[in-house]
């Protein structure tokens, strides 16, 4: 307990709180607080502004990365196996499209054609329908009213209830931002023939640490020192792709690339030993192209290169 000095005010008497000057009524209960209680306050207080700090260089940067879309995956399992490669990359592309109410719309919640989304995606007439075929058939794309939907189980546009998002993670499931800027970029500076290289950005999605964006085996673990970072080979066995041919993939897999500005960014880059000591041997994708978690702070280096 603090020492009170007792002291006549105006004709009052009051007690004095030495060390601090705090004036209290004589008549009154006094309570100080102890240096344990005000370290305490002190540092709720230090908590909650740089709660709101962190919010506001969230916020810059939802405005520098720009729109997204929430996906939906699994990461007990490979996502979205019975699709082609370069039909996974398409799917990527229109589900920028996804407005909030479900559908895929060409402006201002005015829904979009076949014919729309054909031109949109710039395939031929046999490649266009395959798609939208193989689509329908896993029941990732349907038609309603004229309307051309996509399963919400899997992508999503808007705010997040936090009860959906408790169910998503209790099904072993995560959830992640796609941003629209960036995935259009990607996908109109390709060709159809290289839409299954673009294609490996997403398949790699289950693998992908969802705080700092580096392809490992424990995608959740969010101390940086205890992330399992994947070698090139053992990702190329959990894409079940040929090692014999990891070669080939290397040479085709790191070259998509988009426009930031005026620069020129890379989807998704390997680290070799000779770039980095602290990244030896690492798969990072561009955060800027998707990313799951809230450190953007820690990973912002990585929407640079």
């Amino acid at each position: 307990m603090k020492k009170l000095i007792p002291k006549m005010i105006n004709g009052k008497k009051y007690n004095i709180v030495e060390g601090t000057g705090e004036v209290v009524d004589f008549n009154e209960p006094f309570y100080a607080e102890s240096e344990i209680e005000r370290q305490q306050k002190i540092d709720a207080v230090k908590k909650k502004q740089n709660r709101e700090f962190q919010l506001l260089r969230i916020n810059d940067q939802y405005k520098d990365y720009g729109s997204f879309i929430w996906a939906i995956y699994s990461m007990s399992k490979r996502n979205y196996d019975k699709l082609k490669p370069s039909n996974l990359a398409r799917l990527m592309f229109i589900s920028t499209y996804l407005n909030y109410n479900g559908f895929l719309e060409i402006k201002n919640n005015v829904p979009m054609t076949k014919n729309d989304l054909k031109g949109l995606m710039k395939l031929s007439n046999g490649e266009f329908y395959n798609f939208i075929n193989e689509l329908s058939v896993h029941k990732i794309l349907y038609t309603k009213k004229d309307k051309l939907f996509i399963n919400p189980n899997l992508f999503i546009k808007g705010k997040l209830k936090s009860e959906l998002v408790g169910e998503i993670y209790a099904n072993q499931q995560v959830i992640t931002r796609i941003y629209i800027n960036a995935v259009r970029k990607l996908y109109n500076r390709a060709t159809p023939c290289s839409h299954k290289t673009l294609s490996y950005i997403f398949q790699v999605m289950p693998f992908v640490n969802r705080q700092y964006n580096i392809v490992c085996f424990n995608p959740l673990e969010e101390n940086p020192d205890k992330i399992r970072a994947m070698s090139f080979g053992e990702f190329c066995d959990a894409i079940g792709y040929n090692r014999d041919h990891s070669r080939r993939l290397y040479n085709v897999m790191f070259k998509p690339k988009f426009m930031v500005g005026k620069e020129e960014k890379c989807a998704i880059k390997y680290f070799s030993g000779e770039d980095s000591k602290l990244l030896n041997n690492h798969i990072i994708v561009n955060p800027r192209v998707y990313y799951a978690g809230n450190i953007w702070w820690k990973v912002e280096w990585i929407g640079k290169f």
